[in-house]
């Protein structure tokens, strides 16, 4: 039997979740030039912006750890004026799922809004990832209660759905998991 001790265990961690990462920001950079070839783009400060509950303070050790990531695309002609936006989340630890996935959530405004006003009202996928995994993860318009106080507020209406982040392995699976479904949406 082989005992790994603390500090074995902390650097085989680190470096797992050093690799996990660099797939991810691989994957992400895929879906960026995907969306890219369809008119879609993640505003201009948001281009390398994938968190903001990262934390170096003391006080806020859960917070060490990337436990989720965001990116949010809109049609290149709405950067500033944005009436419809995917919203892009890689959960690492999802308490209605027993594995990491993708939840992709398509957003229509009835009014002009900014991508600052969208990334501050993003505060929680949790309730959209209990509907999503009762209705078996499919594309599905999405109940006003499950986004609107954490998600979009501003928003008229919302779709999405989840894919598990093990079947994303490459940009074919990418676009037609994620990319084609989302854009879809819009017509």
């Amino acid at each position: 039997m082989n005992e790994e001790t603390v500090g074995q265990a902390a650097k085989h961690v680190v470096t797992f979740l050093r690799e996990l990462h660099a797939d991810v920001a691989a994957m992400v950079r895929s879906l960026d030039g995907l969306f890219d070839k369809g008119g879609w783009v993640p505003p201009p400060k948001y281009q390398n912006r994938i968190a903001n509950l990262l934390s170096n303070g003391l006080a806020n050790s859960d917070r060490w750890v990337l436990s989720s990531l965001y990116r949010m695309y809109v049609p290149r002609t709405e950067v500033e004026s944005i009436r419809r936006v995917v919203l892009f989340q890689v959960d690492f630890a999802p308490a209605a799922f027993d594995y990491a996935i993708v939840v992709v959530g398509m957003a229509k405004y009835d009014a002009p809004t900014t991508a600052d006003a969208i990334w501050s009202g993003w505060e929680s996928s949790v309730a959209i990832e209990a509907h999503l995994a009762g209705a078996g993860g499919s594309t599905t318009l999405l109940p006003r209660e499950t986004w609107c106080e954490d998600v979009a507020p501003r928003a008229v209406e919302m779709s999405g759905f989840v894919q598990p982040l093990d079947r994303l392995t490459d940009d074919t699976v990418l676009a037609s998991l994620v990319v084609v479904p989302a854009l879809r949406t819009f017509g």
